[in-house]
């Protein structure tokens, strides 16, 4: 019988939950729908592990996959376990997880779940963000759960959230892993802000970049093709792709404001086109009809 350290079981466990999870961001949508029980069974006896950090994580990462994957209404009985289990690692009881890159996890997961709308997590928005469309008393009597952890840093972060383009809602946390607790809250020192940002500009959740924020946590899995381009080259491009249309429509409303004309018809020079020479023949055919021009 061979023996293994409760370290490698974990590391082994949360490598499968890593495979389902990239498993499911490859399928279509609902297609394991009827493998949900499982999957749910599988993913709560993972939280219920003493100090598996890198556990927890990949749990997190497979409920962002979920939640792009099934129907929000079959994924109820997820949001009581999911919803405490965010508590207690943002600081419930006044500790927070000291494992930054769980913390990290966690703040993804609630990245993306605030962008897909679904009804029952907004019910629980108010624990972990600020309400930026409501007026609060400056003394608040309770500070959600992620502002708490922006706090703790007095210094800005050399690496800024995502800013997403017009009429576009992006994933604003791209960051891979941190460093410590302090890096990461130097980081979301603005996340509150960014995120009533993001909501109020309109549109729909862009789903290409949502799965590539997934699939670039997925070390392992970046050849694939489906999952070729990073976070970054996606917002890049649709970024540009955005510049060039506003720029195509602004020459549009140009065009139609001068009544359909370019601006080199606009540019003409009406005296240097009296200069143009004409050739005799053309002179001679302009002749009024029976006269002849002078020897």
């Amino acid at each position: 019988m061979v023996f293994v350290s409760k370290e490698q079981e974990n590391l082994l466990r949360a490598r499968n939950i890593k495979r389902m999870a990239f498993v499911l961001l490859a399928g279509e949508f609902d297609q394991y729908a009827t493998s949900l029980p499982l999957i749910q069974e599988q993913l709560f006896d993972s939280l219920k592990l003493a100090h598996a950090h890198s556990v927890y994580e990949q749990v997190f990462t497979c409920m962002r996959v979920l939640m792009l994957r099934i129907s929000p209404q079959r994924l109820s009985s997820f949001w009581p376990v999911i919803i405490c289990e965010l508590m207690r690692i943002f600081g419930f009881g006044g500790r927070i997880a000291s494992e930054a890159n769980l913390i990290l996890s966690a703040c993804k997961f609630f990245d993306l779940a605030i962008l897909t709308d679904c009804e029952q997590f907004k019910l629980y928005e108010w624990i972990f963000i600020r309400d930026y469309f409501e007026e609060h008393e400056k003394a608040a009597p309770f500070v959600p759960f992620i502002e708490q952890i922006a706090l703790c840093s007095s210094t800005e972060s050399p690496i800024k959230l995502n800013i997403p383009v017009r009429n576009e809602k992006q994933p604003l946390i791209l960051l891979r892993s941190v460093d410590g607790v302090e890096q990461l809250s130097s980081y979301l020192r603005h996340y509150g802000e960014a995120v009533f940002t993001n909501l109020v500009t309109g549109g729909p959740a862009v789903d290409e970049i949502l799965e590539a924020v997934i699939a670039a946590d997925m070390i392992e899995f970046l050849n694939v093709r489906s999952f070729s381009k990073t976070p970054e080259q996606l917002i890049s491009e649709r970024a540009r792709k955005n510049m060039e249309r506003m720029d195509n429509s602004l020459k549009i409303d140009s065009f139609e404001d001068n009544g359909g004309m370019s601006d080199d018809d606009l540019l003409l020079d009406v005296n240097d086109s009296d200069e143009l020479e004409v050739s005799p023949s053309e002179q001679i055919s302009k002749e009024p009809p029976g006269e002849t021009p002078d020897e």
